[in-house]
């Protein structure tokens, strides 16, 4: 367990040789009353290093010692800082009793002890920052948005962000993933800061623009080519201009921004915070020239003869991924991307007859809905009509194929689909039909996840299918760790306390609580999906 130190101003005093009467004389400065930040690392380290710095040596209390102490005993006479073997000295100013039990609690490890106690990483980042792709200091930021600094917090995150406003709209999460607070209620909503913070730069009369950092002062005069103006040209071209380059970046679409404006959808991410985001890197000095197709227009050679001394090459993902299943280079057929690219490219795109969508991803869900001003239960409601959308699309290949389907939902929307209830889906599933249960719960604020769990607890199944990318359940996620190991079964009491994504947590304590075991297996390969129905062991076991 991590020690505390705790000096006292008198008796740093006392240890420099002053006397009881120079003490009686001249009061001791009482420094503001600050409160200390809920999370110890709220500094950035920089600034973490500077406080800490003392020229006296502090006086060593052991966490008991402290916590038996009369919040009387924590004034503001009295000064000092936290130290702990993995953080280090963080300084702190009269700091209450019970804010101190508030930043223990909270200068803890993410894994569990024996006693499921959470700890921090060896290295004392915290667990948000080290799941983070990008690394920023969560913390720090969120700390400083608190106390309104939101410049400030902007500065922070664009140390290892560029675009925190197009991040915050379609970030991933990992740091939510990882956040400690989510073993005790739930987790910080962090994307939501981020989004925040810099919503606020956006809409200030100024925005901020990072200056330039080079050794020298002056800008480097040597030449740099960027070819692709997509997230990782205009990322590298970002950097560079801060080192002190002014690079030019090459790109063959009519506007910078690649897949950001050529195939995420609006409702994903605004084309105007994406331009926004651009603005501020021309401002920087990165020149754009658009409309210009390396290899075509102009080749490697000609640009070293222009004098370019660098290149650097991001043309990245121009074509969509092949499934590899039959019959889908046949006209009609048109991969995710490519649609994309024609949509956001203004193209009047008509699709004509049956069309059938494959793949239910990003079709609309209620929490982004929210964040770009929609109710958040109407949001939801959108979401679960899509949910019908592909069940209507699912039983029509059903039937094509010869197999008797029924599509039950969850909210009433007869003739589309009959009003679910219990009896109706077993009397069904006893007549030999394929039974598609759509729309989720029919309530706001519930997953999928959560739906297919009660669906599955109250027809009695036997078991649930879990369809993934990987073939069940890992350590770690195996896609990005590859000492990851397999589990070929593994209990929910070992789930939850390892605190494994297989499910969100309402659907997991459901299966749990009603005894209903879960195979986790990979949905990608074909035949998989018979041999699990079949009984061959493939995939992982959730039991009690």
């Amino acid at each position: 367990m991590a020690d505390i130190t705790v000096m006292n101003k008198q008796e740093q005093e006392i240890s420099t040789g002053a006397t009881q009467e120079n003490t009686a004389t001249q009061p001791l400065p009482v420094e503001p009353v600050t409160p200390v930040p809920s999370y110890v690392e709220g500094l950035t380290e920089d600034e973490a290093d500077q406080e800490a710095v003392t020229t006296e040596e502090p006086k060593f209390l052991s966490l008991e010692e402290i916590l038996g102490m009369d919040t009387a005993d924590l004034t503001a006479e009295k000064q000092g800082f936290f130290h702990s073997e993995k953080l280090g000295d963080i300084p702190y100013t009269a700091i209450s009793y019970d804010d101190y039990k508030q930043a223990k609690k909270d200068c803890v490890t993410y894994d569990q002890d024996e006693n499921g106690v959470i700890q921090t990483w060896p290295t004392g980042t915290a667990p948000c920052k080290a799941a983070c792709p990008a690394h920023i200091a969560v913390q720090g930021y969120i700390k400083m948005a608190g106390d309104g600094r939101y410049q400030d917090a902007l500065k922070l995150i664009k140390k290892d962000n560029p675009f925190p406003a197009i991040c915050g709209s379609i970030c991933r999460k990992y740091c939510e993933d990882a956040c400690t607070r989510g073993t005790v209620d739930e987790a910080l909503s962090i994307d939501e800061i981020k989004k925040f913070i810099a919503e606020q730069d956006m809409k200030a009369e100024h925005r901020y623009i990072p200056p330039m950092n080079s050794c020298t002062r002056e800008p480097f005069t040597q030449k740099v080519a960027i070819i692709g103006a997509g997230p990782a040209g205009m990322s590298c071209a970002y950097f560079l201009a801060i080192e002190g380059y002014k690079p030019v970046v090459f790109e063959k679409e009519a506007a910078p921004g690649g897949m950001l404006v050529n195939g995420i959808p609006a409702f994903r991410v605004d084309k105007a915070v994406v331009n926004s985001e651009i603005e501020v890197l021309r401002e920087m000095g990165v020149e754009f020239r658009c409309g210009v197709e390396v290899g075509r227009d102009v080749t490697i050679q000609q640009l070293r003869n222009e004098g370019y001394k660098a290149f650097y090459v991001a043309v990245g993902l121009q074509k969509a991924t092949a499934l590899g299943i039959e019959g889908e280079q046949l006209k009609g057929v048109t991969g995710g991307l490519d649609f994309l690219r024609r949509v956001n490219a203004g193209e009047a795109v008509q699709l004509k007859g049956d069309t059938i969508v494959i793949g239910g991803g990003n079709i609309f869900r209620g929490l982004s809905g929210a964040n770009k001003g929609f109710d958040r239960v109407k949001g939801d409601q959108m979401g679960m009509l899509a949910t019908v959308i592909n069940s209507l699309a699912l039983s029509s290949a059903l039937v094509a194929a010869g197999v008797k389907a029924r599509v039950l939902t969850a909210v009433r929307m007869e003739p589309i689909g009959e009003f679910y209830n219990k009896w109706k889906a077993i009397e069904c599933m006893e007549a030999g039909e394929v039974v598609i249960m759509s729309a989720g719960t029919g309530n706001p604020f519930f997953t999928t996840d959560t739906g297919s769990s009660l669906r599955g607890i109250e027809i009695e199944a036997d078991v649930m299918l879990k369809g993934t990318r990987v073939d069940g359940i890992y350590t770690a996620d195996p896609e990005k760790d590859p000492t990851a190991t397999k589990f070929h079964d593994i209990t929910y009491d070992e789930v939850l306390k390892r605190g494994l994504k297989v499910m969100d947590l309402t659907a997991t304590c459901m299966c749990k609580e009603n005894n209903l075991p879960i195979i986790v297996f990979d949905m990608d390969t074909v035949g998989n999906l018979k041999k699990v129905m079949q009984g061959e062991e493939i995939g992982t076991l959730v039991h009690n």
